[in-house]
Formats: structure tokens, C-alpha cells, sequence
């Protein structure tokens, strides 16, 4: 017991009121410092069977070690002093115990919480062995229970753990493992009870919370592998049983846990420990283990065997590859950086957490090539992974390249020479686009990069603001730590910030002509281009974007801000909202007002007059999101922003259109434009079902915005039917309403209608006719 005072009553309770009433409760304080030995005092005052040891702390095995040597009794039961032991627990064990003679007897366990409705079954009990209560088992019967390895849901023989010299290891903070481990392997017999006979508390600060900690884990490295050396002896199943799970779970979760902050004795301890756990399973056991743990393990593996490699001198360049998932392209990226005829380089390879086979290629490649340097980036994104790489990079220079793109041949020595000898803070190249499709050139139209220039700055060459990806460039390592540029932890689009403030804040760049780069466009949905359109990676782009644009304001230069605001704004903003409205991904509320504020955001940083030179699609979008009149953007048709032709009213449902010609935010003459065949067909024939107060609110803003499009009914090619149909609405006589739905949308000849109009009742007659004359008069109003 150390310092447990909240939770040591409700423990002490727990024990005190079983209904077993033969056994004695040893009470080993180790030194508490609150309350906790006055609590356990008080118990021992009016319940004889409770006796306080008082000694200095020493940690919780030396506690346990004290208190076995304390024990009278025949059993012994290991209980924390924060957790409890249900009602009929000892009885249970002890009647399994007195009928088998068993050395021990295990129970089922959960974790409770601070919310009294909330548990969850302790993970070491959850097998089909707990499923029934067994007796006499072993465990060559049941391998699975060598995972069971806490102490406190079970009840041992106290002669067979002293007889056995079974003790808890001292001075480490999973003192129970190998003792369980070594109880398991030397019980001549076991029993199980199917009932719950520990409740383990789930709390802030307690030790099982912290097991990815550095002393937790060291420690855990080093009772783990006192067992490994314990099952050498065991059968083949037990050691399976126990290869597997460890590899699958506890390895796994502390492989994830380490990163470059962890100190190099820790990391090369685990690596050997899945050494010796790769080692001691059968094969079968291992490939039973899902590939994303075993390749996250080796991950780790490969890494420590490079950290251990003599890395020799610094190399002219340093080229970062972060990896993730990319076993189909990873050799053809490795060899063809491998094989540039400028070789004073290194590569620095950081996987991202891979789960496919590319940590074997890259293994192979690490064998064979000693330039190249391994690290991990597990999880963590590939603007971090270039950070990783780039902390650990010696070159003069600096280039990146993904793990599933090429580096053509002569592209490093072009660079590395145009660099030495302008003294550039960095070099622009040319690149190629691959695809199932083929070969295809982004930048062949405007031949920009034709023709060698040499130290010259953005503001003499702005059109280089379009090219934004950090793989065709190379960077004077100086320069990038002058300007402290880095990848930001972003989904998406991490590199269009990182590359804009290079190329302002360089005092001179090169720009070399050739291919310097193939960019790869994976097929499917696995490459970060492809998962563009999810929420949270468009968000991230805008805020990315964000940062571009201020950057680019920031330098006050016209043409700097002509060269980026027309194109981000007509290709790369309306793209990336295009796909994303139109592939139906605005289905969550909350990720989609995010979305729409972060490109709101971006909007507002447009200077004056900067849309319109676009179509007025796109102005409209735009000014729906700026106004946060957002409501129709996120009810629109499957791909209903690629309509070319036909009028923004087309893009949107019509009561989307009336909002949109309500909104005194948009220009007059995007209004206008919401309206079309389509939008004002729609509501007539849904009239009769809307409520008084949209009727009202229709009619107003049909006839405030539509009275230009009724005047030139020729234009939008519209039928004398649809001329009545409007005029009917406008005129506001309900009881017509029901009358012009009647009538074809494609319209009937000029006496079919005035026949029609004639058979319907003199109200009728008289409202279709001054409804039209009243329209027309408005329609000549509002029009310019």
C-alpha cells in the first residue's frame, strides 16, 4: 500500500465483508505519506484479522516479497490497495481450490472506472478459457492462459509458490510478470473460475496507465524477456500462444510509442526483444501476427540496425523519402535514386507506418546500399516524416522525393552543379506526370522551364508560384534553416506552404531546365491526392493555402499576387470544392461548416476585384461562401458543378435558387443567373404543396428577381404555357395554381393554350390574364 488514501476503505471493505471467513489480511504499508496507514490502523482496531506492516518504500514487488514472508495461511491472495474483490470471491476460489489441490486457482477480472455505470472485461481474462469454470487443467491444455499475468485475480498454494522459490522481482514496476509466468510453467495443475473475482480500477496515475512510459517500458522490456528465456523450455504451443500476442499487442503498442526522442538503449533493448520473439515462434505463429504490427516491429528493427551502422562522412546531398505503404513502388523510387550519376549522397528513408511489405524492400535496399538511413515517423504524417528526415540530414544540399515516385537519371548532378556554381539558395526543375494513362507534361504550353535562369528572385519570375510540390527542387541546406521552413502536420497539401516561403524568402534561385522529377499518380484511392475531397484533408489544404496567400501579400508585389490569386482561385480552390460538393462528402454538418469558415477564411484575404475575372459559376460559389449563405452548396446534385452550360440556376435545387436571389450579398447579376428552365419548372409544380409563408416568400422573389428572365422569354426559349404558368404565381391566385400544373412542361401551341385557359373558370381566366400583363410590367422594371 502506498499512498492510496481515497480508495483504500472501499478496498479494505471489499475483503473485510467476504462471506470466507477464514483468512487474514496483511496490510503492507510501504511508506505512504497521506493518510493511508492511519485508514489501514483504524480497520486493524476493530477487525482482528487485519494486520499493518509499516515499512520504508521500496516499490511494489519488495511490498508483495514482505508480506509472502508475513503469510500464515495455506493460500495467499494478492490484492492493490486501490482496487476490490467482489462478494463471494475467496469462497468461490477456495472451494475450487479444496475439492481439485490445484497449486493455484485464476478468476475472470474487470476494469471499473470513476462513472459507476462504466467497466470493461480485463484483457488477460478474455479467452475462450475463462468461457466455463475448469479444474486440474494445465497449462500445455491451455496455452493461452500464459497471457493471464496478473497477480490479483488469482489464489496460489502458499507451499507450492515457497517450495518453487516463485518471488516478485524487486525495483521495477511490472514486477507480476515473470512471476506469473514462472507460476504457470512449474503448476502441476490449475483451476478456473468463470466468475469475476477482481475489479481492477481504471485511474489517472495509476501504474498500468503508464506502461509506454521510459521506465515502464525498460521495465517491462526487461521482465519480458526473462520469460522468453523461461518458455525456451515449454512446447511448441505455448510458446506460439505467447510469441503471438505479444507481437500482435504489447510489442506493437510500444514499437508505435517510440520515436527519436527515445533514448538509444531503450530502442535497441525492444528491437532485440522482437529479435528473441521473432526467434523463439514457429513461423505459423508469426504470420499469424497482421501485417500492420509485424511491419511496424521491423520498422523498428531496421531502424536500430542503421543507427548502429557507421554513417562515415557528410555527404554533398541529403535526399528525404517518406514512405507509406508503397511496397509496389518503393524499388523503382530507391534504385533510381541509387543509380545517379552524382553519388556523394545519402538517403534518408522514413516510413510513416507502413503496414504492407515495403519495410522488407527497403530492408533489402538498406543491405545492399550504405547510404541509405532508416527512420520511422509511425502515424505521424509525411510533413512530419520530411522533418524526421531532414533533422537528421548532413548534406550541403537538400532534396525530397515520395517513396512511390522516380528520380530520373542526371536530375541530382544538374542541380547540385547549377547550385555550385550560382551560389543559388535553391534550384527549380521540371517535372512529368505518370499515370495508368501514360506520360503527360503539366508545363509543355508555356515552355517555363526551357530555358536556364540564374539567381533571380519570384518577383522576376512569379509563374513559378504555380509549381508548389517540394520534389523538383533542391534547397541549399543553409537557406532552408535560415528561413526556418519546415512541413507542417497537415493531411494534405503540406508541402504549398514550405515551398512559398522558400521562394520568398530566397535571395536568388536557379531555374534548370529538364526533367528533373516523375511523379507518380497511383491508381485507387491509397495516395494522398486521392483522399483530397475528405473534410478534414480539404481543410487542411485551405489552411495550407491560407498560409500561401499571406505570405504572398506579405511581399507586396502586384505580380507576385496577379500569379497567384487568379490561378488558386480558377483551378487549384475551385477544384478541390468542386469534387468535394459534387462527390456528396458534405454529409457531416460539423466537418462541413469547417470547411466552408476555413475557405471563407482564404476568401476574405482575395484583394479587391479578384473575382471577377472568373466565370460566374465560380463567382457565385465563392460569394455564397464568403456571405455564409452556405445552405445551397450543400444540397447539390451529384457532379452539378461541372455543368458547363445552361445558367447557375442550374447547379442548385430551386429553393436554393430563391435563397440565393434573396441574399443582398451576392451581385444583382448572379441572381439573376439562379434562375432557369429547371429551378422556376420545379416550383411550379411544387407550389401546391408548400406552406402559406413560402408561397408568400416565393412569389415576392420570383417577382423581385425573375421579372428580367419572363421578359425575354425567347432567350430562355420558353413556351406561352410557361408564360401563363408564371403569370398565375405572380398574380398570386392560389386556386390557379392547381390549374397550370396541368399544363406540359414542353409547352402546347398558341390556341391549344388560349382553348385550355378558356375551359378553366372565369376567375381563373381573369387571373392568367392579369397576372401576365402584371409580369410583364414588372419584367420591364427590373430589367436594365
Amino acid at each position: 500500500m502506498y499512498n492510496v488514501g481515497p480508495w483504500l476503505a472501499e478496498c479494505l471493505d471489499s475483503m473485510v465483508n467476504q462471506s470466507f471467513g477464514g483468512f487474514e489480511i496483511i496490510v503492507v504499508n510501504d511508506g505512504s505519506t497521506d493518510s493511508s496507514a492511519d485508514i489501514a490502523r483504524s480497520y486493524a482496531a476493530s477487525d482482528a484479522r487485519v494486520k499493518v506492516f509499516d515499512f520504508e518504500n521500496g516499490g511494489l514487488g519488495r511490498a508483495r516479497n514482505r508480506g509472502l514472508e508475513l503469510c500464515s495461511g495455506t493460500y495467499v491472495l494478492f490484492a492493490d490497495s486501490d482496487d476490490r474483490v467482489p462478494a463471494g470471491a475467496l469462497q468461490a476460489m477456495m472451494d475450487s481450490l479444496t475439492l481439485s489441490g490445484s497449486d493455484f486457482v485464476t478468476g475472470k477480472a474487470i476494469d471499473f472506472y470513476t462513472d459507476p455505470d462504466k467497466f470493461s472485461e480485463y484483457w488477460t481474462t478474455v479467452s475462450a478459457a475463462f468461457s466455463r469454470s475448469r479444474r486440474g487443467i494445465t497449462l500445455a491444455g491451455h496455452p493461452e492462459l500464459i497471457h493471464d499475468h496478473t497477480v490479483w485475480n488469482k489464489a496460489y498454494s502458499l507451499e507450492f509458490l515457497r517450495k518453487n522459490a516463485i518471488t516478485f522481482s524487486e525495483d521495477t514496476l511490472c514486477e507480476d510478470v515473470f512471476f506469473c509466468a514462472k507460476a504457470y510453467t512449474l503448476a502441476g495443475t490449475i483451476d478456473i473460475v468463470s466468475d469475476y473475482v477482481y475489479e481492477h480500477r481504471r485511474r489517472r496515475g495509476a501504474i498500468s496507465n503508464s506502461l509506454t512510459t521510459l521506465k515502464p517500458m525498460a521495465d517491462w522490456i526487461t521482465e519480458t524477456g526473462k520469460v522468453l528465456a523461461l518458455l525456451r523450455e515449454q512446447p511448441a504451443g505455448v510458446r506460439d500462444a505467447y510469441v503471438a500476442r505479444i507481437l500482435r499487442v504489447e510489442a506493437f503498442d510500444r514499437a508505435r510509442w517510440v520515436d527519436a526522442a527515445t533514448p538509444a538503449d531503450v530502442k535497441i533493448s525492444l528491437a532485440g526483444l522482437v529479435t528473441e520473439l521473432l526467434d523463439l515462434g514457429s513461423p505459423e505463429a508469426v504470420n499469424a501476427v497482421p501485417a500492420r504490427q509485424l511491419a511496424a516491429l521491423k520498422a523498428l528493427q531496421l531502424e536500430v540496425i542503421c543507427a548502429a551502422r557507421p554513417r562515415g562522412k557528410a555527404p554533398r546531398l541529403s535526399v528525404v523519402v517518406p514512405t507509406l505503404n508503397v511496397e509496389r513502388w518503393i524499388d523503382d523510387c530507391l534504385l533510381g535514386i541509387r543509380r545517379q550519376d552524382f553519388d556523394d549522397l545519402e538517403i534518408l528513408v522514413v516510413d510513416d507506418g507502413s503496414e504492407d511489405r515495403s519495410i522488407d524492400a527497403i530492408a533489402e535496399h538498406v543491405a545492399q546500399d550504405p547510404r541509405i538511413h532508416f527512420l520511422r515517423s509511425y502515424g505521424a504524417g509525411g510533413g512530419t516524416a520530411r522533418n524526421v528526415g531532414t533533422e537528421q540530414a548532413r548534406g550541403v544540399y537538400l532534396a525530397f522525393a515520395d517513396g512511390d515516385d522516380m528520380v530520373p537519371q542526371g536530375a541530382y548532378s544538374r542541380f547540385v552543379a547549377q547550385l555550385d556554381a550560382s551560389g543559388s539558395d535553391m534550384a527549380v526543375g521540371d517535372y512529368i506526370q505518370l499515370s495508368t494513362n501514360g506520360v503527360w507534361h503539366p508545363h509543355w504550353k508555356n515552355r517555363r522551364f526551357a530555358s536556364l535562369r540564374e539567381r533571380i528572385t519570384i518577383d522576376a519570375f512569379p509563374e513559378l508560384l504555380l509549381n508548389r510540390c517540394c520534389w523538383d527542387k533542391m534547397f541549399r541546406r543553409t537557406f532552408w534553416d535560415r528561413i526556418n521552413n519546415f512541413f507542417p502536420d497537415a493531411r494534405r497539401a503540406n508541402d504549398i506552404g514550405p515551398m512559398v516561403r522558400a521562394y520568398v524568402g530566397a535571395a536568388a534561385l536557379d531555374v534548370v531546365p529538364g526533367h528533373s522529377y516523375v511523379y507518380r499518380r497511383r491508381p485507387g484511392s491509397s495516395s494522398m491526392t486521392a483522399k483530397a475531397t475528405r473534410p478534414e484533408s480539404l481543410q487542411d489544404y485551405l489552411d495550407q493555402e491560407r498560409i500561401c496567400a499571406e505570405l504572398v501579400l506579405r511581399r507586396r508585389s502586384q505580380a507576385l499576387e496577379d500569379n497567384y490569386f487568379a490561378p488558386m482561385l480558377d483551378k487549384d480552390l475551385w477544384v478541390h470544392l468542386r469534387t468535394f460538393l459534387s462527390i456528396g462528402a458534405v454529409k457531416h454538418d460539423t466537418a462541413t461548416r469547417l470547411v466552408f469558415d476555413a475557405a471563407a477564411t482564404l476568401l476574405r484575404l482575395v484583394p479587391a476585384g479578384g473575382l471577377d475575372f472568373l466565370e460566374p459559376r465560380k463567382q457565385l460559389v465563392y460569394h455564397l461562401i464568403l456571405a455564409g449563405t452556405t445552405q445551397p452548396l450543400t444540397k447539390l446534385r451529384s457532379q452539378a458543378l461541372t455543368v458547363e452550360n445552361g445558367g447557375i440556376g442550374r447547379l442548385f435545387p430551386w429553393r436554393e435558387a430563391l435563397l440565393v436571389s434573396g441574399d443582398e450579398n451576392i451581385p444583382l447579376d448572379l441572381r439573376r443567373q439562379a434562375y432557369s428552365r429547371g429551378v422556376l419548372n420545379r416550383l411550379i409544380h411544387e407550389w401546391a404543396q408548400l406552406p402559406a409563408g413560402q408561397q408568400r416568400a416565393a412569389r415576392g422573389r420570383l417577382i423581385r428577381f425573375a421579372g428580367a428572365n419572363v421578359g425575354h422569354m425567347a432567350r430562355l426559349n420558353r413556351s406561352r404555357t410557361d408564360i401563363l404558368r408564371f403569370a398565375l404565381i405572380a398574380a398570386g391566385h392560389s386556386p390557379s395554381i392547381a390549374v397550370a400544373q396541368r399544363f406540359s412542361g414542353k409547352g402546347h401551341p398558341k390556341a391549344r393554350m388560349r382553348q385550355l385557359v378558356k375551359q378553366q373558370p372565369v376567375p381563373v381566366q381573369r387571373a392568367a390574364r392579369a397576372g401576365y400583363q402584371a409580369l410583364r410590367r414588372l419584367a420591364k422594371a427590373v430589367t436594365p
